[in-house]
């Protein structure tokens, strides 16, 4: 719990409390949720890895995604995003994984 909770306090701490579950998941929505702050940043959990489908139609301008490996404490590059369309991202491997996507600034 370590990794997540250091995670969660160096990054997303000021966010999270701006954020609420949304609905944009368009595949695995009873095993992956997501939180956001629209146009400005999201929260994606998966619990098996796999494809992300994510619908980021209204979501304007460019983002950019990170994974966070809860296991490990890790964050890993995943992709420049620009939104106003549906968007589709592989995890690193078929564990449990954390998409941020951030706004660009």
């Amino acid at each position: 719990i370590l990794p997540s909770y250091d995670f969660i306090r160096k990054h997303l701490a000021s966010e999270i409390p701006h954020m609420h579950p949304t609905d944009i998941v368009l595949n695995n929505p009873e095993t992956t949720w997501c939180l956001a702050d629209p146009s400005r940043s999201y929260l994606v959990y998966t619990l098996n890895g796999g494809e992300i489908k994510l619908d980021l139609s209204d979501a304007q301008g460019s983002f950019l995604a990170r994974w966070f490996d809860p296991r490990m404490g890790r964050i890993i590059p995943a992709a420049a995003i620009t939104g106003g369309k549906s968007i589709l991202l592989k995890t690193p491997d078929e564990e449990d994984w954390v998409l941020w996507i951030r706004a660009e600034r």
